[in-house]
């Protein structure tokens, strides 16, 4: 039957809603009636009720985590020691302003704190909030002592005032010293105060963590994006891991802005990932969905899962790095 009794907006009047469409019941044999008798020759209805269909979110997840609480989790961290003679491993944070480095940072370190906390300064600004060079350290929850892994935190990119290819890798080979202060407008080099001219491998970074706004993947600046590709040409020789941070995840989905137990169900989130994954050519699997610490007061499992997996799978990719590298066995 092909039914559509109202074509417009339409009001109740004398007890009855008037049809202003048309009812055509094609499909059926009429046995000899017709349209008119059918309908008794009006389109008048007593009680209308409206329906919305909406289309059913998938509950299959798309990505699942190990079924193992952040208990589990944790104690691999605090248990966590690197190979060799190291006594921590490094993991650089790299983005532009605003995409949530520090913000990474502070989760992890709330995590462990077992509360929100604040070290490192974080918000919206139209210039890099970080302007030193900090290799954070966190503390294990029981024993006060810190994780043998490092979350380094370095000046957000941004147009105008970006750091080079030179500056960058400066960073990776370990010349720069813990709270170094950068001025954009001077380069860095072997003289200023500080410069470490022979890094051993325990100043290196072990694992390279892209930190990506998810909202703003389809319009990507393209000069940051410039110096990420540079930056995977130096590093790829030397067999450097590197992963993605996809950083306000609630921002990028309504679902998930109301149920971040969503986080893995939902299909724009999915799609997000196989995008940012194809723009920095690292496979899904390295693309870690998060959702950081930012207005909430209080810890929440389905934010701290899904950051402390990605934590736990950076200092295994830093292993992995390790292990396979001739330097190991020097420092």
């Amino acid at each position: 039957m092909i039914c559509s009794p109202f074509s417009s907006t339409i009001n109740k009047q004398n007890n009855y809603f008037q049809g202003n469409g048309y009812t055509s019941p094609k499909s059926y044999n009429m046995q000899g009636h017709n349209v008119t008798n059918f309908t008794g020759n009006n389109l008048q209805f007593t009680e209308v009720e409206v329906y919305q269909v909406t289309e059913r979110q998938d509950e299959t997840p798309w990505r699942k985590l190990p079924e193992v609480k952040q208990k589990v989790l944790k104690s691999e961290l605090e248990t966590y020691s690197p190979p060799g003679k190291l006594d921590h491993v490094n993991i650089l944070l790299l983005g532009a302003v605003g995409s949530g480095k520090s913000s990474y940072f502070n989760t992890i370190n709330s995590i462990f704190q077992g509360r929100i906390t604040s070290v490192a300064r974080s918000g919206s600004a139209e210039h890099s909030l970080t302007t030193t060079y900090r290799l954070y350290k966190i503390k294990s929850t029981d024993s006060r002592q810190p994780l043998k892994v490092r979350l380094c935190d370095t000046r957000g990119l941004e147009d105008g005032l970006n750091l080079d290819l030179s500056d960058l890798m400066a960073i990776i080979d370990g010349h720069l010293p813990d709270r170094f202060t950068f001025n954009p407008s001077v380069p860095i080099r072997p003289d200023i105060p500080g410069y470490k001219k022979n890094p051993t491998l325990n100043d290196r970074i072990h694992c390279i963590a892209f930190v990506v706004d998810s909202t703003a993947i389809d319009v990507f600046p393209d000069k940051i994006l410039q110096t990420f590709k540079a930056v995977q040409h130096r590093v790829n020789v030397q067999g450097l891991p590197q992963v993605v941070l996809l950083t306000k995840v609630d921002k990028a989905c309504e679902v998930v802005s109301k149920d971040v137990s969503q986080l893995f169900i939902s299909s724009a989130i999915r799609d997000v990932v196989e995008k940012t994954g194809e723009l920095l050519g690292l496979p899904r699997s390295h693309v870690y969905p998060v959702k950081n610490y930012e207005d909430e007061l209080v810890l929440d499992d389905n934010v701290t899962i899904p950051a402390l997996t990605s934590f736990v799978q950076m200092t295994r990719f830093a292993d992995d790095f390790l292990n396979d590298c001739p330097d190991l066995d020097e420092d």
